[in-house]
């Protein structure tokens, strides 16, 4: 909200900007039509100075939100297809922007020569624990020391056997949930007390992280998103269980309700209703017309299909523990 009243909303992988002239904060933050209810994790920190919005990622909190590909626009994508929203991020900026200079080669060579370091360290970091074992008189781990070492060896000449299909993905320009399409971006990395350094984001300044002498003021954390050599994050689970609603049981007398068992279920926090509504048909073997009459409920409201789990858990359930939803046909289809 500026100084003349006037709010604006950043679309923040796009660098997209809408304002609302004379409208407070409070107002556009609670107008459901600009603000739909949804809960996400806090996975980056904001700040805005100087007529510019500031996106802070961090090593212990980028990776804590994650979407459907599907929900994120990616129409090919499968139903199942999950995307993290923080490694989509540090992908975009790393690497995604800069398709147009990177060279396929160099950049599977940085990710093979990143990954031989971080085993050259780790072998050493061994090392040193061996010898603090051994000092102690401890004679303990030999064996399974050495049966990592084979089992590395033999990963190794796999992984040069493979072709890198994340890297090649990225360097095809497939779809990518954060693109920029109206923005420039700047990137500043910093660490600790160290001095940060800038780097822009343009056409004369081109970021190339297949550059040993730019890779290195890379932190090591995004360098491996960038590069696709951590592990994928795992999924933030809720529980839930549904039924169908009381007033509404006649409405299935057709179809065996029992099928649905009132034991909670867990799922990941991003799963939408929609896929709860077809989780509740494919379970009383609706056919695919009814299942569009089918609708999902919390504490007797009814939710939109693109809500999550998350959303549902935030904004309407309220109480913790297992999300409890009830089921029934559309009011406008059932007479």
């Amino acid at each position: 909200e500026d100084d003349f009243g006037a709010t604006s909303v950043w679309h923040i992988s796009e660098g997209l900007q809408k304002t609302f002239p004379n409208r407070s904060f409070e107002d556009v933050l609670n107008d459901h039509e600009i603000n739909e209810p949804c809960a996400v994790p806090k996975w980056f920190n904001l700040s805005h100075r100087e007529g510019s919005v500031e996106i802070s990622l961090s090593p212990s909190t980028f990776a804590k939100a994650e979407s459907y590909a599907i929900d994120l626009g990616d129409g090919t994508a499968n139903d199942d297809v999950k995307l993290n929203l923080g490694v989509e991020m540090v992908q975009a900026l790393l690497i995604g922007l800069h398709l147009n200079t990177l060279d396929e080669t160099k950049l599977v060579g940085a990710k093979r020569d990143v990954a031989q370091k971080r085993k050259e360290d780790l072998q050493k970091e061994e090392a040193r624990e061996e010898q603090r074992r051994r000092a102690g008189g401890d004679e303990s781990g030999t064996d399974r020391d050495l049966s990592s070492e084979e089992l590395s060896s033999s990963e190794d000449d796999e992984d040069r056997k493979a072709p890198n299909n994340a890297v090649r993905d990225l360097m095809m320009n497939k779809f990518r949930a954060f693109q920029f399409i109206a923005s420039s971006p700047r990137i500043r990395f910093s660490s600790g007390n160290c001095e940060s350094i800038p780097l822009e984001f343009s056409k004369s300044t081109p970021l190339d992280i297949s550059l040993p002498e730019v890779a290195k003021n890379v932190p090591k954390w995004a360098l491996d998103v960038a590069l696709d050599l951590s592990p994928a994050p795992s999924s933030s689970k809720a529980s839930f269980c549904v039924a169908v609603c009381e007033n509404a049981i006649n409405e299935f007398r057709d179809y065996d309700v029992s099928a649905i068992k009132q034991k909670s279920v867990s799922a990941p926090r991003v799963l939408t209703i929609r896929k709860v509504r077809n989780y509740v048909a494919d379970k009383l073997k609706m056919d695919s017309t009814l299942r569009e009459d089918l609708e999902i409920l919390c504490h007797g409201r009814v939710l939109k299909l693109h809500f999550s789990l998350a959303t549902v858990d935030a904004y309407f359930w309220k109480k913790g523990g297992a999300i409890r939803l009830e089921y029934r046909f559309k009011r406008s289809s059932y007479s």
